[in-house]
């Protein structure tokens, strides 16, 4: 990912980590690699285990309760906080944003921001790739 790039998705992680306010942003592949992030540090296995999961969660509900499209998993623990994951759906990739708060802190109208915001700026990575093709 180029420079430029980078420093546009961590700033838009930065100025969400401040409007929430919460204690992470970030953005990884669907392997659990990170894109970029802003705020506390992570584990990386703690990245892929949430794309593990939201990709577990989507594939359960649209096979046993028939939903079309999951477009958010979040997860309250009193103690951590909450987290709200959602994928980011470009063509053929997907990355998922990752966020984390306080457990009474509101997200959706940040987060639903904050994904448009991430597919125009992503947007690049997916032609990059479809023109090596």
């Amino acid at each position: 990912m180029s420079g430029s790039l980078h420093g546009e998705v961590t700033a838009l992680l930065e100025a969400n980590n401040a409007s929430g306010p919460y204690h992470l942003s970030l953005v990884c592949t669907a392997q659990g690699l990170v894109v970029a992030s802003a705020g506390d540090d992570r584990p990386d296995d703690e990245v892929a285990a949430f794309t593990c999961l939201f990709d577990d969660i989507g594939r359960r509900a649209v096979r046993d309760l028939g939903f079309h499209q999951v477009d958010e998993v979040t997860l309250l623990d009193p103690g951590r906080g909450r987290y709200v994951v959602r994928p980011l759906h470009l063509g053929d990739t997907t990355f998922f944003l990752v966020v984390r708060g306080h457990p009474n802190t509101a997200w959706r109208r940040n987060t639903t921001r904050l994904a448009a915001d991430l597919l125009r700026a992503l947007e690049p990575l997916v032609d990059l790739r479809e023109g090596a093709a």
